[in-house]
This record gives structure tokens, sequence and C-alpha cells, in this order.
């Protein structure tokens, strides 16, 4: 399903997608999306310590196709770079280390007008790649011009 540039639409994509599969999902939490992207290394990237062309898109002018690149360990593709992924958190400009609850449950102290993002875009350096880069998006408007979403599993407590 293609959703437009309007934030506020992914509302109305999850609760349709949520009603068709009687489950529940939603953006990923910033913790959801670092464990994904890591996919359970402890480098600098998921396929090492330096930055590998074969993985990442990044200061090209325009998104790839998502899987033109290789995937992590877990066979996720496009953890760095082509786009950044919107997560759930209220932007605080803390690490992860400060937050104190489950996976699931998203960073609600902080500055609601943002947002995390995470992963880099197409149009950024190899700075802004790294697992542990964290940006900020404003809240509940258009997408930037490098700017996605994953969808994340939300499991019943």
């Amino acid at each position: 399903t293609k959703i437009s540039g309007d934030k506020n639409n992914t509302a109305s994509f999850f609760v349709r997608f949520n009603g068709l599969t009687g489950r529940t999902f939603d953006f990923p939490t910033e913790e959801m999306w670092e464990i994904a992207a890591r996919s359970g290394e402890t480098t600098v990237y998921s396929w090492g310590d330096a930055m590998n062309d074969d993985y990442c898109w990044h200061d090209v002018t325009s998104a790839k196709e998502v899987g033109t690149k290789k995937p992590n360990q877990w066979g996720i593709y496009d953890m760095s770079g082509n786009a950044w992924d919107h997560c759930l958190d209220v932007w605080d400009a803390t690490s992860l280390a400060s937050k104190t609850t489950d996976i699931y449950t998203p960073r609600t102290t902080g500055d609601a007008s943002y947002r995390c993002e995470r992963g880099g875009g197409c149009h950024n350096g190899v700075s802004q790649m790294p697992h542990s880069y964290r940006n900020k998006c404003v809240a509940n408007t258009g997408w930037s011009v490098d700017g996605a979403f994953r969808i994340a599993y939300i499991p019943a407590e």
C-alpha cells in the first residue's frame, strides 16, 4: 500500500491493517528499530565496524528500490541509508540508555513536537549511517524527501 506524504495517513493505514490481521502493528519503537538493525551484533553496523557500500545507500540523489543492497543477518534490508525510518518515540536528546520500559513501549518524555528517526537517508553522508545515529523529525507533518516507515508487530500483553 502506498501512503501519501502525510504522516497522519499512516494512522488510518494501521487501523485498516490491524483490522484485517486481527493483530497490532505500528511504527517500531526506537529500541525495536535498533535491535532489528543490529541483528544481534554489537559492531557499528550489522556487518562490522567499517562502512560497506554493499549494504547501504548514502550520498545519492534519490531513494532506491528496497532490496537492491545486501540485507543484515536477519534478512532485513536498508537498515542503514536509503530512507530515514520513523519511530514511535518522542524525541529526547539522550541515548537509549535513559529508557527504562520494555522495548514495545515508546519513550513519551521529551519534546513531543518531534519524533525519532533512525537509519539515515539516501541524501546523508556516511557519518549518519551507523546504527547508533539518531535524528529527530517534526511530528505529524509530511515525510522528508528521504523518510519512510517500517511496520512492527506489537504483541499483546
